[in-house]
């Protein structure tokens, strides 16, 4: 038996999150994948589909899936960027305007379920965590 397997755990917690995620996100005719999208793009209206790639930390090619998605169900719309013709802006419907509060209430509930008595303190270390991780992963894919 493996002494420390944060990657296992981290693996089995993703896939539960999901797994619930998908299911509240069902009321939304969207998935666990384009949610997050969705937030992004609740935060960040107006922006290029590479930049969304960036902030997602995500390839374009799943990026213009998802945004495809979020589009086809009538919560985004791309347009062409007037300065650089070739890319898409991105802008969140009235349909997304929407739900956006809705939305964000299932989110701080999902988080509520998370971290059920685990301190203030526990969550900023593992807040810290998380983002050391992400960093991580992101400067080794950058590398390869």
């Amino acid at each position: 038996m493996r002494e420390f397997a944060a990657d296992i755990e981290i693996a089995k917690l993703n896939r539960k999150i999901n797994m619930y995620m998908n299911t509240i996100m069902k009321k939304y005719d969207l998935s666990s994948g384009t949610m997050g999208f969705m937030m992004e793009l609740f935060f960040k209206d107006c922006v290029c589909q590479k930049e969304l790639s960036l902030s997602m930390n995500c390839d374009k090619g799943a990026t213009a899936r998802a945004v495809a998605q979020l589009e086809n169900k009538g919560y985004v719309k791309r347009i062409p960027d007037e300065t650089y013709k070739k890319q898409k802006i991105v802008i969140v419907t009235a349909k997304g305007r929407a739900i956006q509060n809705d939305m964000s209430n299932d989110l701080r509930f999902i988080n509520s379920v998370l971290f059920e008595g685990v301190s203030v303190g526990e969550k900023k270390s593992f807040f810290k965590t998380l983002q050391k991780l992400n960093r991580n992963i992101i400067k080794k894919l950058d590398q390869d």
